[in-house]
């Protein structure tokens, strides 16, 4: 089942990752992304209603992590949003997506010991998605830009950080709220942001199905991240939703007319290859 969710989760991710580059070139990424969080909030608190859905027990230490989880994923939201705003869709979401690599790295450091046979398609998905990450060759109809890299590198470390801790919180507080936490705190984090550099974070007038698309696509991911690593390994679960980036990538190619070259698409192969031994495991 962790294999699934994993899959579930980079499925729903890399939808969110594409409508999120719609939504941060209409209305910019900073109110794309409170917005979006504004909805997730709602969203993922009213299914507390279901008592089957709410924690287990409420620990003050535990919830005090799942705030900080929170303060990282906005940060890496921020920066992954400014960098799909500026830069390419296919270079930017595959370097972002090896937050899952220092997740694993981080669990296996933890005590997490992954099969032989895991580990080799580990690291072949984990090579596919930086083969992803490769510049295709220049074309002057669908240009390159390696512009907002760095931001989806900065991206990577804050969320390869806040998935590792997930594993400490899902145990206590179950799969859901630790989504409803952590888009609490990320809509303060903004606001607040936002009052102090006074830049208001007005509705998105024009992009509000996007918005919403990006709400319930990245909740369903976090939901179905956090199943898979309640009941699995952490280093599978992260690197098989970091497979997000080959959605996205697929998306790009599909809608935006983002190229891909050779080596790309071999790529794509060598990560489905990784998944396939993982999967076998």
């Amino acid at each position: 089942m962790g294999i699934l969710y994993g899959l579930l989760s980079a499925l729903t991710w890399g939808g969110a990752d594409f409508l999120a580059r719609l939504a941060s070139e209409r209305i910019g990424s900073r109110r794309t992304l409170f917005w979006m969080q504004v909805i997730g909030a709602v969203l993922t608190a009213s299914l507390l209603l279901v008592p089957s859905a709410r924690p287990h027990a409420l620990v003050p230490r535990t919830l005090a992590l799942a705030a900080g989880i929170g303060v990282l994923n906005v940060t890496g939201g921020l920066l992954l949003y400014r960098a799909l705003e500026i830069g390419t869709v296919s270079l930017v979401s595959p370097v972002s997506s090896t937050f899952a690599a220092i997740a694993a790295a981080l669990s296996i450091a933890a005590g997490e010991r992954p099969t032989s046979l895991q580990l080799a398609g580990l690291g072949l998905a984990a090579l596919g998605v930086l083969g992803c990450a490769i510049p295709p060759g220049q074309s002057a109809r669908a240009p390159t830009s390696r512009r907002g890299l760095g931001l989806a590198a900065g991206a990577a470390v804050s969320w390869g950080l806040g998935f590792f801790a997930l594993r400490y919180v899902v145990g206590e507080l179950g799969s859901l709220f630790p989504v409803v936490v952590s888009r609490v705190v990320s809509v303060a984090a903004l606001l607040l942001g936002s009052l102090a550099v006074r830049a208001p974070l007005s509705r998105p007038v024009n992009a509000w199905h996007l918005v919403a698309g990006v709400a319930v696509l990245d909740s369903a991911a976090f939901v179905f991240y956090n199943l898979g690593v309640s009941g699995d390994l952490t280093a599978v679960v992260s690197i098989l939703s970091s497979l997000f980036s080959a959605v996205t990538v697929l998306l790009a190619f599909a809608f935006l007319r983002e190229r891909l070259g050779a080596l790309q698409w071999a790529a794509v192969l060598v990560t489905l290859a990784g998944v396939a031994l993982v999967s076998s495991a």
